[in-house]
C-alpha cells in the first residue's frame, strides 16, 4: 500500500517547530532570546543603580583638583553614565571644593566612540569662563578626569563648543586634540 504524499506546508511547519524546539533546548533557559527587561521599559521606568563615582572639583586651598566621592544614580550605557557624571559635575560640589565650571555650563551632547568621549557644550562654557590658564586647566581636567576615571569605556575626551572644534576653551589650553586624564594636578 502506497502512502499519500505529504503536503509541503506540513513539512515546513514541522521543520520550523523542530528548529524552535532545538533552539530552546540549546539555550538551556527555555527561551531562544530572553528579553532584556531594562531595554523593554521606557527610560524613566528603568531601574537605576547608585554607584560611587569620583568627581573632580577645584581644591579650595590649592591650585589643584580634588576628588569628591559621590553616589549617583546611573543607567546602563556608558554614554548615559557619562551624561549623569557630567550633570553631577555641573551641579557642583557638595563638599568643600569649588566648581571649576563656569556658571551656566550646559552639555548639548555626549558621544562615545573608540574609547573617546566627545563632549559638545553650549557656548556659555566659553563665554562665561573667568579665564586664566589655571582656571582653564581646572575646567578641562575636571571634565576629563571625572569621565576617564569613572567610565572604563572612556580613555580620552574631545571637547567641542556648539558642535565645532576649538583651539582653546578660554585662550590657553589646546583642546584641538583628545585629552587623557591628568592626575598630576590632583591633590
Amino acid at each position: 500500500m502506497k502512502l499519500p504524499p505529504i503536503p509541503v506546508f506540513i513539512i515546513g511547519a514541522l521543520l520550523i517547530a523542530l528548529a524552535f524546539w532545538a533552539g530552546m533546548r540549546l539555550s538551556g533557559n527555555g527561551m531562544l532570546y530572553p528579553p532584556d527587561i531594562h531595554t523593554m521599559l521606557p527610560e524613566d521606568k528603568r531601574p537605576h543603580t547608585r554607584e560611587k563615582v569620583y568627581l573632580y572639583f577645584a581644591h579650595p586651598a590649592s591650585d589643584t583638583l580634588s576628588a569628591e566621592t559621590r553616589n549617583i544614580s546611573l543607567t546602563g550605557t556608558p554614554q548615559d553614565k557619562a551624561r549623569s557624571i557630567l550633570d553631577a559635575l555641573i551641579t557642583g560640589p557638595s563638599g568643600e571644593g569649588n566648581s571649576p565650571l563656569p556658571e551656566g555650563t550646559r552639555i548639548l551632547a555626549v558621544y562615545i566612540e573608540n574609547n573617546m568621549a566627545v563632549l559638545d557644550f553650549h557656548p556659555d562654557i566659553r563665554n562665561n569662563h573667568p579665564g586664566g590658564s589655571l582656571g582653564e586647566l581646572m575646567t578641562i581636567y575636571a571634565l576629563v578626569n571625572s569621565l576617564v576615571i569613572n567610565v572604563p569605556e572612556i580613555r580620552k575626551v574631545k571637547i567641542l563648543i556648539a558642535g565645532q572644534e576649538q583651539d582653546t576653551l578660554a585662550g590657553h589650553i589646546d583642546i584641538r586634540h583628545p585629552l587623557t586624564a591628568n592626575m598630576m594636578i590632583v591633590r
